[in-house]
């Protein structure tokens, strides 16, 4: 018998010793006493098994860190989990791990998904809305920059100037976007109450990260400068997101978590 099998059929025996049945219930103590001698296991052992994680790969275009760390806070402030992304450049994550209860965990999973999709469609609309604003603010962002390295035939027609300007506009339509989806993460926060984790939970938690990641650390972001363009944009994703969400924390399972949004 393996040890998932093992601490499966001990989790059973614990759950039947709280039986309001006393023979039943003193039947199914004795048998896990029984086992937990044999296999040399505590009840902080079966305890820590309760205990799992998962890992998301990201997707393309939802990788950056902030955009990311604000939607796992919105995840596990509301389950009642911790997570982690794994670094695949300076601002960018290759996956993300969910770690917890295994119930609250795959309802995690189930809302971490759902609002990465619904982070796509924003964003795509949002690009398609703002696309000549933001092209137009970029062009003359870049000329202010530049107005005493490039005439304005130069701006026109130099080759190496105009794959400058197209390179500086895609940067700057991201940044923007990214603002944008930031405050709309910020909406949705706000709407989540906090699961209020039990001490001994916290430090399970804990103890399966130093376990399984021993090698995790903290990192810090930077404040950062924003044009009055990203912040009209950030205070729209603002707008939007309160109108997109109400979040209901779930029980057990996917079943019994919902997310509703209205377009």
């Amino acid at each position: 018998m393996s040890d998932t099998e093992i601490l499966a059929r001990l989790k059973k025996y614990l759950a039947l010793s709280q039986s309001t049945n006393p023979h039943e219930a003193a039947i199914a103590l004795n048998r896990a006493q029984k086992l937990m001698s044999e296999h040399q296991l505590s009840l902080h052992d079966v305890q820590l098994s309760a205990i799992s994680e998962e890992t998301i790969l990201t997707t393309r275009g939802l990788r950056d860190q902030r955009i990311l760390g604000k939607l796992l806070h919105i995840i596990t402030s509301n389950f009642g989990l911790s997570s982690f992304g794994r670094v695949q450049s300076a601002a960018a994550y290759s996956s993300v791990t969910l770690i917890g209860p295994q119930d609250r965990l795959s309802s995690g999973v189930y809302v971490l998904t759902f609002l990465s999709r619904q982070l796509t469609i924003v964003k795509k609309e949002y690009q398609k809305q703002h696309e000549a604003d933001m092209t137009e603010s970029a062009i003359n962002r870049f000329k202010n920059k530049y107005r005493y390295y490039y005439s304005a035939w130069e701006l026109q027609n130099d080759p190496e100037v105009i794959s400058q300007l197209k390179g500086f506009i895609s940067r700057y339509k991201q940044k923007e976007t990214r603002f944008y989806l930031e405050g709309w993460l910020d909406a949705v926060q706000d709407k989540v109450k906090v699961f209020n984790l039990t001490t001994q939970e916290r430090q399970l938690i804990n103890e399966f990260e130093t376990s399984h990641h021993p090698d995790l650390y903290l990192s810090t972001q930077r404040s950062r400068f924003c044009t009055a363009d990203q912040l009209n944009a950030f205070h729209q994703g603002q707008k939007d997101g309160r109108q997109g969400f109400e979040l209901y924390r779930g029980v057990e399972g996917v079943g019994a978590s919902k997310l509703t949004f209205r377009s």
